[in-house]
Order: structure tokens, then C-alpha cells, then sequence
């Protein structure tokens, strides 16, 4: 390899070199030289980057349907030697990918002829890998949807030029398909760094996404976001330079196309899902108390659309339900886990139960001001504060045994007369 004919010479000369030196010894009819592009294993490699060989597109193009199970394997293995290219191509095998199990009789049907053909287009609209180069900027975009992660690395080549480098998809395991959207957002930039780490680790990297709640969450301290999913998932991220922006989703050039086209393969992170339940858990409340907590937060209006926004993502504020816009600025800290809806770890109290939680805090008594500090500990809901002031002025044994601190009057004192 080469910039200049003479270069090109001088890199040839010590391959040549080192090889007598190992005694390693070259196929001559394999050999090519001063060559601007090479074939190499069905891919065209060259200074532009990597693409497929034109005549293994033809030969894919050529492909007949499969009459059984074991020439659909060899199909499904013809075609995966090109996935790289293709970031749709799981979407576009799944009909395939069912025909592969045994539970399955095998009958090829007009579905499948789709798929392969869908399959084929795309194989020859598969667009170029560029090398990477160190010294470019490099943006990764990422993207979740409601079952499979997506991201892909560009460099910028200047005058808003952005070249593919890399690209990438995977299926969301059973744990993750019920994560909030905040948290895939996350989680899709952890399957990113790790699938990209070669070529990112220890330089600044420009991360767009078009979830903007993740952009507070990036910024604030990992002791101070309420869920601890996203704090494990923040915790990964901070051996990366990172640099979180916000992109409207048409803008996402690269990311958009592959929206659902993710690999037929799923990530288990064990470290993380032993810490899916660990706020339930450590709740200072019976398994009996949460159940009812449970059963209530079902049954409450307002925390079935806050739970439903926190699965689907949360839409713009003039679309929110107008019940539920008081917590709009604060939806970045808000999550549902084993059932109830929490806040920064505070639990959202359902309507029907929030005269019960003030009885509780007020139990002995207490004043205002002690009553709302204990029920700050554990729960939330708008104006709690207000409500609980309210419900601590009407309870009649306080109002009974108050104390009443009546002011002393006044009590004249002699004064005596001055001596003369």
C-alpha cells in the first residue's frame, strides 16, 4: 500500500524482506500488484473503502428459492457473508429466520419470495465502508425503537460530508423490550460504544440522538438519577469522551433507515438485570402493602398514561394529556418499575390512596412540618405538600390538645420614688 508509485515499492520491498527473514513464502498466482482497488474474499477493497464484489452481487441476484431446510441454511449463510452492508437485513430475513425452526413445517410461500427479493435490492443498494482515520471527527448516532438497538459511525469529512464507517443492530432481550425509552436510548449508546470501542476509546466523540430527555440525564450527577437502570447504564459510559446532541430524527441521515432492522441476536447483561428490582425490594413497605400500591396504580388514570408515556416515550407538551402536564418538565425522572410508577425513588402515590399516606405520616400527631419531612422520604404527588398541610389542620385531637400559648398580660410594677 501507497500514496505514491515509490511508496507503494518500498512497502513491497520489506514485506519481501521480512518474509525471507520468517522463510514465509507467497502464492505468485495470488499476488497483485500497483493495483488501485483488490478483490478480497467477494468484497472490492481501495483507497475509497470497502464494498461488495459486483460479481458476487450477480451471483446472489441468481439465487433460486430453497426446496428444503439444509439449502436454506446455505441461503441464510450466503446472504450473512454481506450483513455488514445491509443494516436492514434482519427485518428483511425474519420470514427466512421462522422457516429455520424445527417446530416449523417447511413450505415455501409468496411471503418468501418477497423477502428474497426484497433481500436482493438491497444487496445491490449496498453502500460503501470507508476506513477509519484517527485524525477525522468521529459522530455516532444511535437509535432505539420499541425492539432492537441501532447506531452506526461516521467521520466528517468536512462541509457537512459524513462517510459511513461502521454500522450495527441487535434484537432487545425479553428484560429490555420493557425498559422505558430513556433507558433503550441509553442502552442503544452502550451497544454502540462497545460494538465501535476499537476505534472510539480515548478520542472525543460526538453522540446525536433524537431523544432529547437523555441530554439532563448525560449532564447530571449519576448519585442524583432516580433510576438506577440508568445510572448502571451511565456508569458504562464514563471511559468514553462523550459529547450527547440533540438531533431531530428526520435528521438522523443514517440512523432513520435503520429503524427496526436489527440483528437477529439478543445481549443479556447479567450485571444489570440484577438490579432490575432493587428499588421494589428495598422499599420499607410489606409485600401486602405493595400489592395494594399495585393494584391501585393499575386502576388510576393519570399513572396509566404517565406509564404508557414512559414505554412509548413521552409526546411534545401541547400533545401531553392534560391531567398529566404537571409532569412534563420532570418526565426524565420519572419511570415504572415492578408495577409502580416512582419519581427520583420516591413512589407516585395513586389518587385512592393518598388519604391513607397522609393518616400514615400524621400517625402520633406529628406537626406539619414533621409529617411532610416523613412523607418526603417515600412518596410523591403534585401538591403534596399543600395537601398534607391541609389534612394536618383539620385532624381534631391536634386541634383539641393543641397547646394554647396564650400571651401573659401585662403586670404593673411599683416603682419606688428616688431619695433625695
Amino acid at each position: 500500500m501507497g500514496s505514491t508509485e515509490q511508496e507503494h515499492d518500498e512497502t513491497v520491498k520489506k514485506v519481501i524482506q521480512k518474509a525471507k527473514e520468517v522463510n514465509a513464502k507467497f502464492n505468485a498466482t495470488k499476488l497483485q500488484f500497483k493495483k488501485s482497488s483488490v478483490k478480497f474474499m467477494g468484497q472490492i477493497i481501495s483507497s475509497k473503502g470497502m464494498s461488495i464484489n459486483p460479481k458476487d452481487v450477480e451471483a446472489k441476484m441468481a439465487l433460486k428459492p430453497p426446496k428444503n431446510r439444509d439449502e436454506l441454511y446455505k441461503l441464510r449463510g450466503t446472504i450473512n457473508y454481506v450483513r455488514r452492508y445491509v443494516p436492514e437485513m434482519a427485518r428483511l430475513m425474519k420470514p427466512l429466520d421462522e422457516l429455520t425452526k424445527q417446530s416449523v413445517e417447511y413450505q415455501w410461500l409468496p411471503i418468501h419470495d418477497k423477502a428474497l427479493s426484497d433481500i436482493k435490492k438491497k444487496i445491490m443498494e449496498a453502500p460503501s465502508l470507508v476506513p477509519f482515520n484517527p485524525n477525522k471527527k468521529s459522530i455516532m448516532q444511535c437509535d432505539a425503537s420499541k425492539s432492537g438497538l441501532e447506531c452506526c459511525l461516521f467521520q466528517d469529512y468536512g462541509e457537512g460530508q459524513l462517510k459511513l464507517i461502521a454500522c450495527a443492530s441487535r434484537k432487545l432481550n425479553e428484560a429490555e423490550v420493557n425498559y422505558s425509552q430513556s433507558e433503550k436510548e441509553l442502552l442503544s449508546i452502550c451497544f454502540a460504544t462497545k460494538k465501535f470501542h476499537e476505534m472510539i476509546y480515548g478520542s472525543h466523540v460526538v453522540v446525536e440522538t433524537d431523544h432529547k430527555p437523555l441530554i439532563p440525564i448525560m449532564k447530571k450527577a449519576i448519585c442524583k438519577i432516580g433510576s438506577v437502570r440508568l445510572q448502571r447504564l451511565r456508569l458504562k459510559l464514563l471511559k468514553y469522551s462523550l459529547e450527547l446532541k440533540y438531533v431531530p430524527g428526520k435528521y438522523l441521515y443514517f440512523a432513520d433507515t435503520l429503524s427496526r432492522a436489527t440483528v437477529n441476536e439478543t445481549e443479556h447483561d447479567e450485571e444489570l438485570l440484577d438490579m432490575v428490582h432493587s428499588i421494589s425490594k428495598h422499599l420499607l413497605m410489606s409485600e401486602k402493602r405493595k400489592e395494594q400500591f399495585r393494584a391501585a396504580t393499575t386502576k388510576d388514570t393519570d399513572l396509566n398514561i404517565i406509564s404508557n408515556y414512559y414505554f412509548n416515550g413521552w409526546p411534545e407538551w401541547k400533545y401531553v394529556d392534560d391531567n398529566v402536564k404537571g409532569y412534563y418538565n420532570v418526565r426524565s425522572h420519572i419511570y415504572v418499575e415492578a408495577g409502580l410508577v416512582f419519581i427520583d425513588n420516591l413512589i407516585i402515590v395513586p389518587k385512592s390512596l393518598r388519604q391513607y399516606v397522609m393518616t400514615t405520616v400524621h400517625t402520633g400527631h406529628l406537626g406539619v412540618n414533621k409529617s411532610i419531612a416523613k412523607a418526603r422520604q417515600m412518596f410523591f404527588w403534585p401538591e403534596m405538600s399543600k395537601d398534607i398541610r391541609d389534612f394536618t389542620s383539620k385532624c381534631r385531637p391536634c386541634e383539641k390538645y393543641q397547646p394554647c400559648n396564650y400571651k401573659e398580660y401585662i403586670k404593673p410594677h411599683e416603682v419606688q420614688e428616688q431619695r433625695k
